[in-house]
């Protein structure tokens, strides 16, 4: 039995099959849309199951029920104007490596593909800042995060949640020196489509590369604009106004086995669960916080998660949360996100008419038209319009 008998729409694509392997027969293959799946050179194979005995679909990863929910925002800005929402993995990686450890995240490489690496500077660390909406390739750091465990040294890994899975499965070990941080996650769309969007935005703007994307900058506040910076250009723009951007919050895009993701559910994979805490005023609403900077949800879910918080409290503001508050604003708490319609055949419409298909959708849609006007109208004319509607109703 090996891994090609797991359903293809149940494959993550975490590649711990790959590298568990004795043999190393086990390679990625890239699938019309441009997501990894395992292939066996069966030639090699001496059927030893340790792939399928790994795959966490299979073999599933014990969960954690949370402990505590809380609500946090780093102290630093320097930290906080770089993160999505507010700063805490930033600062729970930064402790690991002052104190002689590794951190593991997701970074941009110089044509903006989106991979796991290993930093064991601040400096190192600060590349990975910030959201990255897409499918990171992990394949690599496996062996790296073992070795390091098996050093002593202290470790830190932030991924996605079946990224977290397929880590541990593959350890098949419980290092005290490691801790896993697990992402809220709505889904990841591939690489190939981002190169694609990338291509598209150069000719928008009129450049022949794009340098860096940020999907959450917060020049403007915290939330969901993006920023592009290409040689001597850059735009900010709205989640909705773009169609890379707007496929992803309306799940067109993401891989199959997201929308039937076993991991989005209130029990974790991870020591400690990260997000954003959308609506905090909704929940919090005598709180302090300066939500324009951004605030983290954070759900610790085993007794080394809270040592950990613990250990970076000094720079972090920490209010007291609710697990049933927390999960009413992410979704992906509490079951995975809905298949569009459209998915069946939205690669393909890519791939035959590119991103103007997918503009021209959007531009129909009434999210579009709102986010145009919350960026464009003055503060004053919403003001006004709001008193006028609040004077009609009276």
């Amino acid at each position: 039995m090996n891994i090609l008998e797991i359903e293809k729409k149940a494959c993550t694509g975490c590649m711990a099959c790959s590298n568990v392997c004795p043999v190393h027969c086990i390679m990625s293959r890239y699938d019309p849309e441009g997501f990894a799946y395992p292939v066996i050179d069966e030639v090699k194979c001496i059927d030893c199951s340790k792939c399928v005995k790994t795959c966490p679909y299979d073999n599933k990863t014990e969960l954690f029920a949370t402990r505590t929910a809380y609500a946090v925002q780093a102290k630093d800005w320097d930290n906080l104007k770089n993160s999505a929402s507010g700063g805490i993995a930033f600062e729970l990686c930064r402790q690991a490596i002052l104190d002689g450890g590794v951190a593991y995240g997701a970074i941009y490489d110089e044509s903006l593909r989106v991979h796991h690496a290993r930093a064991e500077t601040i400096q190192q660390l600060q590349a990975q800042q910030g959201s990255k909406y897409v499918q990171s390739d992990f394949s690599s750091i496996y062996s790296q995060v073992k070795e390091d465990c098996i050093k002593g040294r202290g470790v830190v890994v932030v991924g996605t949640p079946c990224q977290i899975a397929g880590l541990r499965n593959f350890l098949n070990h419980d290092y005290t020196n490691l801790l896993l941080v697990d992402l809220i996650c709505h889904g990841v769309p591939s690489q190939k489509l981002f190169d694609k969007y990338l291509g598209w935005k150069s000719k928008q703007l009129r450049v022949d590369r794009i340098n860096d994307y940020r999907f959450r900058d917060k020049a403007k506040g915290w939330g969901t604009t993006f920023k592009v910076i290409a040689d001597n250009k850059i735009q900010y723009g709205g989640a909705m106004e773009e169609p890379y951007y707007a496929d992803f919050e309306f799940a067109r895009s993401y891989r199959e086995s997201c929308y039937q993701c076993q991991y989005a559910c209130p029990e974790r994979t991870g020591d400690i669960t990260v997000g954003d805490y959308w609506n905090f005023f909704k929940f919090h609403p005598k709180s302090l916080v300066d939500t324009t900077k951004g605030v983290s949800c954070v759900l610790v879910n085993t007794q080394r998660g809270e040592d950990a918080l613990n250990g970076t409290s000094s720079r972090l503001q920490i209010i007291l949360s609710t697990v049933e508050k927390v999960n009413a604003c992410n979704s992906s708490l509490t079951g995975p996100a809905h298949k569009p319609d459209i998915r069946e055949q939205f690669y393909r419409h890519i791939d035959a008419e590119g991103f103007d298909w997918s503009q021209k959708r959007i531009k129909k849609t009434r999210a579009y038209y709102k986010s145009w006007i919350v960026r464009h109208v003055p503060k004053s004319v919403k003001k006004a319009l709001k008193k006028m509607k609040g004077r009609m109703k009276k």
